[in-house]
C-alpha cells in the first residue's frame, strides 16, 4: 500500500439549506483549529492544496475546510452532476498524503463584552451553523453593532438573512442588552 494512503477514508455528502453547496463530511482531521475558506483560485492557492485541487474542477466557486467536513460552493451544475467529481478529488488530496491547509482563520484576542459575544456565537450558533456545512465568526462590535462573517454554505444561503436577524441577532439582544443588531459582511 502506498505511503499516505487513509485505509478507511470516508467522504459522505450532507445535505445544507443551500442548494449551491455542498457538505462533505470526512471521518479524519482535516483541521485542529479554526477554519481555512476560499472564494477564489487565487485565495485557495495560498491557503490550501486541497482547496486550491477543489478550484480546479469545473463550477467549483468556493472552499471552506473546517474540523471534519469540506463545504464547496457550486455554480452551474446540479449536485449530482458534480459530486463524484469533488470527492474524488478530496480522497486523491487526502491520499497523497501532502498538507491540506497551511493557512486558516483563528480568532483575535478579545476582551470584555466582544468575548462575551464572541462566547455566545462559538457556544450557541456555530454548533448549528457547522451542522449546516457553515460557519460564522465575530468579527467586531461597534455602537452597538455586532458585525460577523458568514462562510461555507451560509455564504449566500437564502435562509442565512432570516437565521441572522431571527436566530442569532435575538439571541444576543436578549443576552447583552447593548446589542441592537447584527450585521453580516461577508
Amino acid at each position: 500500500m502506498q505511503q499516505g494512503i487513509e485505509k478507511d477514508l470516508e467522504v459522505s455528502l450532507e445535505w445544507t439549506p443551500n442548494p449551491k453547496t455542498l457538505k462533505l463530511v470526512v471521518n479524519k482531521t482535516l483541521l485542529s483549529k479554526g477554519i481555512s475558506n476560499s472564494k477564489s483560485l487565487q485565495e485557495a492557492s495560498e491557503k490550501s492544496p486541497l482547496a486550491e485541487k477543489l478550484f480546479s474542477i469545473d463550477g467549483v466557486k468556493g472552499v471552506m475546510i473546517a474540523k471534519d467536513f469540506i463545504t464547496v460552493t457550486i455554480e452551474g451544475y446540479e449536485v449530482y452532476e458534480i459530486y463524484d467529481r469533488i470527492k474524488s478529488c478530496i480522497i486523491e488530496v487526502i491520499n497523497s498524503g501532502s498538507e491540506l491547509v497551511y493557512a486558516f482563520f483563528d480568532k483575535k484576542e478579545l476582551t470584555g463584552i466582544e468575548l462575551e459575544i464572541d462566547t455566545i456565537l462559538q457556544t450557541h450558533i456555530k454548533p448549528a451553523v457547522a451542522k449546516d456545512g457553515g460557519d460564522i465568526n465575530f468579527e467586531s462590535f461597534e455602537d452597538g453593532v455586532v458585525y460577523v462573517s458568514l462562510h461555507g454554505s451560509c455564504n449566500g444561503c437564502p435562509s442565512s438573512k432570516i437565521t441572522l436577524k431571527n436566530g442569532v441577532e435575538t439571541l444576543l439582544k436578549e443576552k447583552i442588552l447593548s446589542v441592537k443588531e447584527v450585521v453580516s459582511i461577508s
